[in-house]
């Protein structure tokens, strides 16, 4: 059996590394998608919450008094009552 390589390490481009550290992109006061990972059975997104705390959500987690309903690329749904929002990842470049 041959044996397993590690992939090289990724470097962060001067470009990358400024445009992921721009002030005042993100509205800090209210909830916001940060990222989605789509795994055909078990899709995920990553919010950032008003507070700052990241989390890392489901389909069916609650979201303070609210469900995520749907997980889809570059949309996330949530449920509170009977109303739905949707939050979508912004184009930040």
């Amino acid at each position: 059996m041959a044996a397993q390589t590690s992939p090289a390490p990724t470097q962060t481009t001067a470009r990358a590394e400024q445009e992921a550290t721009q002030p005042d992109i993100l509205d800090m006061g209210k909830t916001t998608l940060i990222g989605i990972f789509m795994d055909p059975e078990t899709p995920r997104a990553l919010i950032r919450h008003a507070r700052g705390k990241t989390t890392l959500l489901g389909i069916g987690d609650k979201v303070g008094r609210a469900q995520v309903t749907a997980i889809d690329s570059g949309i996330v749904t949530i449920r509170r009552g009977k109303n739905d929002t949707a939050l979508r990842l912004t184009d930040l470049i």
